[in-house]
């Protein structure tokens, strides 16, 4: 429990099956995903165990629209007053308060049980602002640089992250390390996801950290073609 230094500048908090990710900044904090509704008052008193302020975040990117990753958004906004950033086709439903689209289970049996165990149902949230765009190829000027990759299949406005810097690829939910490398365990078209993790699969990284599941701090790339490619 608690924020984990991954690499430095980098942390990683784990609640509720959920991994949130944390980057310094030269001017605060950068926070990538946010976790079920209700996770904000944790994520505030986890972060002053480190020895931080919610108000020296000031920008929250969203990798896409799910509730355990938009689900604290409006509440941590407010706290911080950060801006938020996401892809402008989830985006647009979380402006709406939908934060899910039609979902099925990826293809073997492991998946299906954990979409029984683990994916809550859908239900309605109040709309969140989203102030930024953050579009495929854009590199963001935060910790060094990071490098937005759209990544649909999982949903449509999918993004990842490759912090070029580290060679590390944020993966969001494009893939999970929760029982080994393998699929997420929903995808809005698998197909596309598959095709997605193909394209990952071919970039220039050594670690990579997952929404859900442990990270890979050596060698990510090649695990990734094993399975993936």
């Amino acid at each position: 429990m608690g924020f984990k230094p991954i690499l430095p500048g980098l942390y990683m908090l784990s609640r509720s099956q959920i991994n949130l990710y944390l980057f310094e900044d030269s001017d605060g904090l950068v926070l990538v995903d946010t976790g079920y509704p209700g996770s904000a008052g944790f994520f505030q008193s986890e972060l002053e165990k480190i020895g931080r302020d919610i108000r020296e975040i000031r920008h929250i990117l969203v990798t896409h629209l799910h509730p355990d990753h938009t689900g604290a958004l409006a509440d941590l906004k407010q706290l911080s007053g950060a801006f938020a950033a996401m892809h402008p086709v989830d985006a647009a439903l979380v402006r709406q308060g939908i934060f899910s689209r039609p979902s099925t289970p990826a293809p073997g049996l492991l998946a299906a049980v954990l979409v029984k165990l683990f994916i809550r149902g859908e239900s309605s949230y109040p709309s969140v602002a989203v102030e930024d765009a953050i579009e495929d190829g854009q590199l963001l000027p935060y910790a060094g640089g990071l490098r937005v990759i759209h990544a649909p299949g999982h949903s449509a406005g999918q993004v990842v992250l490759l912090w070029e810097p580290h060679k590390l690829l944020l993966c969001a939910d494009a893939c999970a390390n929760a029982f080994g490398l393998d699929y997420s365990p929903i995808y809005e078209d698998f197909d596309l996801g598959r095709q997605t993790l193909r394209q990952l699969a071919a970039l220039d990284f050594d670690a990579a950290v997952f929404s859900h599941g442990k990270p890979i701090l050596h060698g990510a790339a090649q695990a990734f073609r094993r399975r993936f490619a």
